[in-house]
This record gives structure tokens, C-alpha cells and sequence, in this order.
């Protein structure tokens, strides 16, 4: 048997060929993998609209800021400000593994955030080529959604007046103050819905829209989401702003109850 070395200087002249043509292809394939899984999928109207449209098995980001997306939005959307200071935070609540579809104005920002998302280790993302101005122009609809005050006598979130007297009582009282289009607090709903039931003996769970309820947000002063407080006696006892793992939620309603 010979025993060739590919390295050595005295390695046959007929294999020079087909290791140099090997390395090639190999350099070749290293770099297709390395630009097939960091290339953004932009998409038009149509795909778009097909593929948001699978609902469970996608999650829906409007890059803009929350002006823009208050005064026409896609339905079901998150808002998540791609130049926002809480952008990578907010982000962070997202599921890595499930699709994420983006959009902005015109397609520029949304394709700076899908970017930005792959880079961070996000999977799939796909963006709207040309924004929400060329889904208007496919005349697709729009969500409106900029908030108007809200009568005192109608309450589209939990009854504010049962909180108001609730909280003045000697057994623990959680709001969450949130919003549909806030991805944290989204995250956080299933299990807040749950403790509604299963720690009832413990606390009385209050959800708020900040969107549909601007004045009770106002009087406490609720500038971040989701802002969750806790209540005993007429005061507060706990605070915290932003997202919390349901563990975290569990631990602290335990630590206050």
C-alpha cells in the first residue's frame, strides 16, 4: 500500500488537481451555508398576507414607532421600535424558533431589524418589501387604534371601580398594566390569565389596556410595559417594570401575599 501525504511537497503531481478543486468546492459550500442563513427573505404583499395569515405559527412585528403604529397598523401586529432604546429587550421576548415577519413604512427599518434579529440568533425572519405603504396600495386592510379617552362609566379592561375598592382591602391585590401591542406583556398573559384561578386565594388579579383605560394609567404614573403592582391596605407593596418570567410572578405574589 502507498501511503500519500496531500500536505507533502512530493505528493503526485495527479492529485494537485483534485485537491486543489476539493478545497474550492468545500470553500464554496462553507460560505453558501454562511450566507443562506444570515440573508433576509424580503417578500411582497401577497406572501406576506398568505403567510401572517397562519396566525399561531408566526409572530407579527411592526418596526415603527408607536405614533406610526397607533395610526395604522396591521392587525394582530406587535410593536416593537427597531430605533427604540428598549428595542433588543424587547426583542428578547420573542421566540428565536418561530418565524418572525417584519414591516415598517417602506421597508427600509424593517429590513434593518431583520438584520439585527438574525444577528441576535433569530432563524427565520421575512420582510415586507415596501412597507405598510404597498400593503395600503394592495388594499389590505389596516388596524387604527389611536387611543381616545374612555367615558368613566364604561371600562373595556377589567372593572376599574371593583380595583379601586379592592385594593383598599387587607387581601393582595396585582394589576397588570398592559397592552395588545406589547410584546412582553403578551409573553406574560397566558400565565397571568392562569393565576387569575389558581391563586385566587391568594390574590385578586386586575389586567388594565393602558390603551383603553389612559386615565387610570395616568394617575399611576405607567410610562413602561408591562408595569406590574401589588396592593394591600389602600398602598403599594411591590413594583416592577417590564417583563417577568412566570416564576418571578409566582415568587412574588408568594413573597407579598
Amino acid at each position: 500500500m502507498i501511503n500519500i501525504n496531500f500536505f507533502s511537497p512530493k505528493t503526485p503531481s495527479i492529485f494537485a488537481p483534485l485537491m486543489k478543486y476539493t478545497i474550492i468546492a468545500l470553500l464554496s459550500l462553507f460560505l453558501y451555508s454562511c450566507q443562506s442563513t444570515s440573508k433576509t427573505s424580503n417578500i411582497d404583499v401577497e406572501a406576506f398576507n398568505t403567510a401572517i395569515s397562519q396566525g399561531a405559527n408566526i409572530q407579527l412585528v411592526d418596526v415603527r414607532t408607536p405614533e406610526e403604529f397607533l395610526s395604522g397598523h396591521i392587525k394582530n401586529a406587535l410593536n416593537i421600535d427597531v430605533n427604540g432604546a428598549n428595542f433588543e429587550a424587547d426583542v428578547a421576548s420573542l421566540y428565536k424558533d418561530i418565524p418572525v415577519y417584519v414591516y415598517c413604512h417602506s421597508g427600509s427599518r424593517s429590513a434593518d431589524a431583520a438584520n439585527q434579529l438574525l444577528k441576535m440568533g433569530f432563524k427565520q425572519v421575512f420582510n415586507l418589501n415596501g412597507g405598510i405603504m404597498a400593503w395600503k396600495n394592495s388594499n389590505m386592510p389596516v388596524v387604527e387604534s389611536v387611543a381616545k379617552p374612555v367615558p368613566t362609566q364604561t371600562h373595556n379592561s377589567d372593572d376599574v371601580e371593583s380595583f379601586r375598592k379592592d385594593i383598599k382591602g387587607e387581601k393582595l391585590v396585582l394589576v397588570d398594566f398592559s397592552a395588545v401591542w406589547c410584546p412582553p406583556c403578551q409573553k406574560m398573559k397566558p400565565y397571568v390569565e392562569y393565576f387569575k384561578e389558581s391563586r385566587k386565594d391568594d390574590v385578586i388579579i386586575y389586567t388594565i389596556d393602558t390603551d383603553k383605560e389612559p386615565e387610570i394609567s395616568k394617575e399611576y404614573n405607567i410610562q413602561s410595559l408591562p408595569t406590574i403592582m401589588m396592593f394591600k391596605n389602600n398602598k403599594m407593596v411591590y413594583q416592577n417594570i417590564g417583563y417577568m418570567s412566570e416564576e418571578d410572578l409566582s415568587n412574588a405574589i408568594n413573597q407579598n401575599k
